[in-house]
């Protein structure tokens, strides 16, 4: 019984000297260096600590932590020495920084009012001062001298004439000065087909028509009418077959039959060798790209007696005189032709 009693004595021993001697090992959690160690008495929400303001560049870097003692062999943490804890940066205000530097302003410039946007750039002169050629005429002048030569003559003579012999013709008188004539019925036109016109005979014996177009000539071979394009393309007044309008004036159907003198810009068919059609027009037209190109009321289809010459070919301008005749030809409602002449004698400008 004895043994059992030591033998018991002797485990407790054992089991006292395991549990308070110590083994030479370090704590179970050890210290961090410079910290505080976890301990017991440690709250469980410890306040955090002020954290210090970075320093400036300028400011002295801190100095280093002191390496804390090792501690001592006991079996319960034992709190840092005075000597031994690092000192705790306390939140000071840190030292002002220097104020950031304004960003540039943009360097765009921006649109004023007195420069608009929209402007569009001028063309610049050449080193000679001289603008270059824009137009197709301005190529002409260039590479075809002498026609240009007539092409300028040309439409200066049109220009004053206005497509006849208006230039010779008198102003337009007073109506109360000459004597009312009667114009003869066309018969083929009549009724509601045919715009009526007024007419007065005046002492010089011209004709003028409704107050607006003066006529000479007694409408002979040898003494043609002679008037004005803006007689013939009055039409377009009260004959539009494409609107319904079907009514040709008076003043228009009196020169049908009749020998007629037109002058104004001329065409020939490009592909004819030995032509006798030709166009007579109140504008300038090549058949592709120079002027304007022809209507119904301002061009003449002409037949002429005998084939154009080489010189009258190439020519642009000129005078023409046949029998005239008023023809629509109309297509769909559309009015594609209206006037002819036949058996004409061309006569070009020098």
């Amino acid at each position: 019984m004895k043994v059992f009693w030591i033998v018991l004595v002797l485990l407790m021993l054992g089991a006292a000297a395991l549990l308070f001697v110590p083994t030479g090992r370090g704590p179970a959690n050890p210290t961090p260096a410079g910290g505080t160690a976890a301990s017991e008495n440690t709250p469980s929400n410890p306040q955090p600590m002020a954290t210090p303001a970075p320093a400036p560049a300028s400011a002295p870097a801190p100095a280093p932590a002191a390496t804390s003692a090792p501690a001592p062999a006991t079996g319960e943490p034992a709190a840092p020495s005075p000597s031994t804890a690092v000192a705790t940066p306390t939140a000071s205000a840190p030292t002002a920084a220097p104020a950031p530097t304004a960003a540039p302003a943009p360097t765009t410039p921006s649109p004023t009012a007195a420069t608009p946007t929209d402007a569009q750039p001028q063309a610049a002169p050449d080193s000679k001062g001289e603008q270059p050629p824009s137009t197709a005429q301005d190529v002409i002048n260039e590479l075809f001298p002498d026609i240009a030569a007539k092409l300028t003559t040309a439409t200066a003579a049109a220009a004053e004439a206005r497509g006849g012999d208006a230039a010779a013709l008198p102003s337009l008188p007073n109506a109360a000065e000459g004597e009312p004539v009667a114009l003869p019925d066309h018969p083929t036109f009549t009724g509601d087909k045919v715009q009526p016109s007024r007419a007065v005979r005046l002492k010089d014996g011209t004709l003028l028509v409704d107050e607006r177009f003066v006529i000479r000539g007694s409408g002979t071979k040898e003494d043609p009418y002679v008037t004005g394009w803006e007689l013939i393309a009055s039409a377009q007044e009260s004959y539009k077959p494409n609107l319904g309008q079907t009514r040709i004036p008076q003043r228009v159907l009196m020169l049908d039959g009749k020998f007629v003198r037109f002058t104004g810009f001329i065409a020939f068919p490009i592909t004819s060798a030995d032509p006798k059609e030709m166009l007579v027009m109140l504008n300038q037209w090549d058949g592709c790209c120079i002027g304007v190109p022809p209507t119904p009321y301002d061009a003449v289809e002409v037949m002429l007696a005998s084939p154009a010459t080489p010189s009258q070919r190439f020519s642009v301008h000129g005078s023409v005189t046949g029998k005239f005749k008023v023809d629509p030809y109309v297509d769909a409602g559309w009015l594609l032709g209206l006037y002819l002449m036949s058996d004409a004698q061309l006569k070009v400008d020098q």
